[in-house]
């Protein structure tokens, strides 16, 4: 068992989000007793004008939102006046809520001088890099490759400030091979407490005049998700209700078009096991992306928790799932995979379940994380 350590999760995703591996992990280090302050991502400073004449100022527990925040960037004068107005708002947070830091636990490559002088200021015990995505391949396919070389050249500056690195995935271990000699791999976890069978759920409003089976798909619609794909199914399976919850970001005006494809939008983190319950099929339909290769989604565990059924493309991790998940080769593996699960009554070995949420928790990864940096005892 570690002792109580003082945590610092730099740069997360959106805490007011709450699925993210960087919030999900501060919750898990909480219970375990450590004492965690989780630093979001800068709000970037035009969101910050808007914010501060909003009534949504609600902060969570242990979570600090700085403002007026930068864009990725190698300037020198940006990354000056970046570290003087965010570098301050963190360093005062910090002072806040710890004397000193044990564990300064980097999520992104958003500023590593902000990193640098936290180091100087507070010198914790332990420095690492958590990696959740292939950042360069991302902003590559979202901002073109010299975004990605500006990404590339501050990861790099990142990793040389860290003891260690985590990886999500071992595919992602080899990608960031040449960074540091100590890579680790941390895969993601799961809520067990919320994406739990026993959990207390409501039919969605959205479901009641549903026809057919209910297919759900709950995620972003990034670049990864094969519209193209979705689309066929839907085609293919016009009895049937495909039901899509998340932000929508790939505009694809023709899935609007079908009339068994209903967009839901994004929901409350919190009100998504409703939608997991009270649905039939759970998919995952991933395109080959170079960021995917990568990744370790979270959403084929939460489906399973929930005791669902789940179809998925191939991509890196999917498989370990003691069988849990069909996947499938290509598009029509796909769309002849979902047309034999729509016509069958599907059961869940609730064993395999149980087996699997038990070692893939956010607790387990969390103490898994905390063994690496510091051993199994103290």
């Amino acid at each position: 068992m570690i002792d109580k350590k003082n945590i610092v999760i730099l740069f997360g995703a959106d805490s007011s989000l709450e699925w993210g591996r960087s919030y999900q992990m501060s919750l898990a280090l909480n219970e375990l007793g450590h004492e965690v302050l989780h630093v979001d991502l800068p709000m970037p400073c035009i969101d910050t004008i808007f914010f501060l004449f909003s009534n949504k100022k609600k902060i969570k527990p242990f979570t600090f939102l700085p403002k007026f925040g930068l864009p990725y960037t190698l300037s020198k004068l940006l990354e000056w006046i970046n570290k003087k107005i965010v570098g301050y708002q963190v360093l005062h947070s910090i002072k806040q809520n710890f004397k000193q830091i044990d564990v300064l636990w980097i999520y992104s490559p958003y500023q590593p001088s902000i990193a640098k002088m936290l180091i100087q200021r507070f010198d914790p015990v332990r420095v690492i890099y958590d990696c959740a995505d292939d950042r360069v391949a991302m902003a590559c396919q979202n901002e073109g490759v010299a975004q990605g070389k500006t990404v590339l050249q501050l990861e790099s500056q990142l990793t040389k400030l860290c003891d260690q690195v985590f990886a999500v995935s071992e595919n992602l271990r080899e990608v960031k091979g040449g960074f540091h000699n100590k890579i680790n791999v941390v895969p993601n976890g799961v809520n067990e407490k919320l994406f739990s069978t026993q959990t207390n759920t409501s039919e969605p409003l959205e479901y009641s005049n549903l026809t057919g089976k209910k297919i759900l798909y709950v995620g972003s619609m990034e670049c990864w998700v094969d519209m193209e794909l979705l689309i066929l199914c839907a085609k293919r399976l016009p009895d049937h209700s495909f039901i899509l919850v998340g932000p929508v970001k790939d505009n694809t005006l023709q899935i609007y078009s079908l009339s068994n494809v209903y967009v839901l939008g994004q929901k409350k983190f919190k009100s998504i096991p409703n939608y997991i319950y009270y649905s039939d099929i759970c998919i995952i339909p991933f395109t080959q992306t170079d960021s995917l290769k990568s990744s370790n989604t979270l959403k084929a565990l939460q489906y399973i928790s929930m005791g669902k059924p789940v179809l998925s493309t191939y991509y890196q991790g999917i498989d370990t799932y003691n069988g849990l998940v069909k996947v499938a080769k290509n598009r029509n593996d796909f769309v002849k995979k979902l047309e034999i699960m729509t016509d069958k009554v599907l059961t869940i070995d609730k064993e395999e379940v149980n087996a699997v949420v038990s070692r893939n928790s956010w607790n387990c990864r969390a103490t898994q994380a905390m063994d690496l940096l510091f051993g199994s005892s103290d």
